[in-house]
């Protein structure tokens, strides 16, 4: 069971994540723009990776979210 306190403890934290995400998406973006397309290929599938991990921990906090 996950309790408010670390609900919200734990959505503070994923926000973290996402902009961590958000910038490593930028920089595959910048990498491709100077022709380091596998480089590029491989930072967009770690963060098609994470992205579907905070969507997991979003979904399984969810679901398991307690009042008592």
């Amino acid at each position: 069971m996950i309790y408010s306190y670390d609900l919200a403890v734990l959505k503070r934290e994923t926000r973290k994540l996402e902009e961590v995400v958000s910038v490593m998406k930028r920089q595959a973006i910048t990498l491709q723009q100077y022709g380091q397309t596998e480089l590029a290929a491989n930072a967009m599938k770690q963060v098609e990776l994470l992205d579907t991990l905070i969507e997991s921990i979003l979904n399984k906090s969810s679901a398991s979210y307690s009042d008592d």
